[in-house]
């Protein structure tokens, strides 16, 4: 399961696509794409943000930054996004977002204890 949210113009990325279950959203990138050309037209270009704690874990490769082009995600530039170079307003969203879906995230790979972590604000 995943969820995908348009950000800030603030923002480097256009949109973050979040993992609520174990499976990695990078295995569903038609749906993906899909789903950003429905919420963006299909000339939609920039970068989109993936938060990978669900099927990652709190580890150096949650956050991943993947160029789309036209509607189409480019896997070749693929980065991984450190938690530092985000800003406290996004992690704060984040948060937010997961507390709201806490019920989902029982499927992810993440402790009881990791799940309270990325609870909070």
């Amino acid at each position: 399961m995943i969820d995908i949210r348009k950000l800030d113009k603030n923002s480097n990325s256009m949109a973050i696509v979040t993992a609520i279950s174990h499976e990695s959203p990078l295995s569903s990138i038609s749906s993906i794409e899909h789903e950003l050309v429905s919420a963006f037209g299909d000339y939609f270009s920039g970068e989109v943000l993936f938060d990978l704690a669900c099927s990652n874990g709190l580890e150096w490769n949650r956050f991943v930054a993947v160029k789309i082009m036209d509607g189409s995600l480019k896997l070749n530039s693929a980065r991984v996004v450190e938690t530092n170079e985000l800003s406290k307003e996004l992690l704060s969203q984040q948060a937010v977002f997961f507390k709201a879906n806490a019920e989902s995230m029982n499927d992810s790979v993440l402790t009881e204890e990791q799940i309270l972590s990325v609870q909070q604000d």
